[in-house]
């Protein structure tokens, strides 16, 4: 089974490409076999992702970014949109977000946010409390808003079998990854990626430091503890590994976890992709919403 990691991005370029980690899974074991590199511009990036992507048949994508804003935007005074009632599905929201500019969509979510009382401004997915994430709404710093938008827009334009969302006969299906959750659950806290002030700044110490942190995520990547939690076994090639352990932005790193992420799920594909039941989560809230896929990631029971 063809399996991709992708460390996404809004903007690919030259600094900040997107990543796409290639692995095949067969009898349990997971072998990340290459990476390939989008650097764009933007839409030229993105259109070769996509290709990239669909040209060898099945296969399933872990993307590292929020497939969809949490439902209280569409509930409670001033919705996001208030022609659109609670349940809704989740294409023509997230199809209604995607025709907008950049400009346009991160100025919606600014004047959503504006009259709303503080704590009440950006909420998170159930998904998002259960991995302990940052709101799917947040436009700055890790941009995961900004990265939403884009994605949407690509799943949309080339058909995607989202799952659990938008459920197509495409041969490629996503699923939302979170390489955050296996670093903390597996690894530590630890800081293992360098921003770009930190790279400028070339620090030793620092550097030192995350490069170790690296090293040890990889390591229990690799390990018997990432076997027993995922039920898969996880082999690097080597020159991946060494890519992945040298690169200071963690984003090769971060694209084997998310391939990771998306072979758990794949070997659940008949239990719902390893996300959670009626029992637990609200179906109509989950296929807007959806979810993260890794173990880690345990909804609380419903009341």
């Amino acid at each position: 089974m063809r399996i991709h990691g992708i460390d996404f991005t809004s903007t690919p370029a030259r600094a900040k490409p997107l990543v796409c980690a290639d692995a095949c899974l067969e009898g349990g074991v997971l072998a990340v076999e290459s990476l390939t590199v989008f650097e764009g511009p933007g839409d030229r990036a993105f259109e070769a992702l996509a290709a990239h992507l669909l040209s060898g048949g099945t296969a399933v994508a872990g993307f590292d970014f929020p497939f969809s804003l949490s439902r209280k935007v569409l509930v409670g005074p001033h919705p996001l949109f208030p022609d659109m009632s609670w349940p809704a599905p989740w294409e023509p929201f997230a199809r209604r977000l995607a025709d907008l500019s950049r400009e346009d969509f991160a100025a919606l979510l600014e004047a959503y946010k504006a009259p709303r009382p503080k704590g009440d401004k950006q909420h998170k997915r159930l998904a998002d409390e259960a991995a302990r994430a940052q709101s799917p709404q947040t436009l700055h710093y890790t941009p995961v808003a900004r990265m939403f938008h884009a994605g949407a827009a690509l799943f949309l334009k080339h058909g995607f079998d989202v799952a659990p969302q938008r459920r197509t006969d495409c041969p490629l299906t996503a699923v939302e990854a979170y390489p955050g959750l296996f670093v903390r659950e597996m690894a530590g806290k630890a800081p293992y990626k360098a921003e770009a002030a930190d790279r400028a700044n070339n620090r030793p110490e620092p550097a030192r430091a995350r490069h170790e942190a690296r090293a040890r995520i990889l390591d229990a990547l690799e390990g018997p503890a990432c076997r027993a939690r995922y039920g898969l076994r996880t082999v690097l090639a080597p020159r991946v590994r060494e890519r992945a352990l040298e690169d200071a932005t963690g984003d090769t790193l971060d694209s084997a976890l998310c391939a990771l992420q998306a072979a758990w799920a794949w070997e659940r594909r008949s239990q719902g992709w390893g996300m959670p039941g009626p029992e637990r989560v609200d179906p109509a809230m989950l296929a807007f919403e959806g979810w993260i896929a890794d173990p880690a990631c345990i909804a609380p029971a419903r009341p």
